[in-house]
Order: structure tokens, then sequence, then C-alpha cells
């Protein structure tokens, strides 16, 4: 990132990150990159 700062465009999922979050436990109505993209497609 700090090498290649365009990553945050081209390669989001993969090196383009800006930061990291651990979460203690994961909360059960997390939706999925299709489930998200599907709800956010009828908005």
């Amino acid at each position: 990132m700090v090498d290649d700062p365009s990553l945050v465009n081209t390669a989001p999922f993969e090196g383009g990150w800006l930061f990291k979050v651990r979460v203690a436990g994961e909360p059960d109505d997390l939706l999925t990159a299709d489930e998200y993209a599907a709800f956010s497609a009828g908005n």
C-alpha cells in the first residue's frame, strides 16, 4: 500500500487495505459481498 497507493482502487479486496479491524466474535447479521451488492442495487 505504501509503495502503490493505487491498490485502494485496483485491488480493494487484496492489497489495497488501509487498515484491518479485528473483532471479538462475529455478528450474526453480517452480509456477504454478494448479499450487499444485491441489497445496495435495490436502493
